[in-house]
């Protein structure tokens, strides 16, 4: 068999967290698992529990999906054109 990644999409609406540079919402164990898939070559959170918990905060209000990225209006208005397509506070 083979492993599929982990979606960058939040399981479900509860303890959800942001990434405080990129704004990715996702949750604890997500970040922890895999990083922030934005910010990972910078930030390095895979792991780490004590950066997971200082680079991403529970307190964000309002979320937006952004599926295509370079077609998004939102994409766009955000200046969020090169990131993942994801959830983001």
């Amino acid at each position: 068999t083979c492993a599929l990644p982990i979606s960058p999409i939040p399981p479900g609406l509860n303890a959800l967290r942001a990434c405080k540079l990129c704004k990715l919402i996702k949750s604890y164990d997500q970040f922890l698992h895999n990083g922030c898939e934005n910010c990972e070559d910078i930030l390095h959170m895979a792991g780490d529990d004590e950066k997971v918990r200082e680079m991403t905060s529970p307190y964000f209000d309002g979320m937006v999906s952004i599926m295509d990225r370079e077609h998004s209006w939102v994409a766009s208005w955000l200046q969020k054109k090169g990131l993942i397509p994801a959830i983001y506070a």
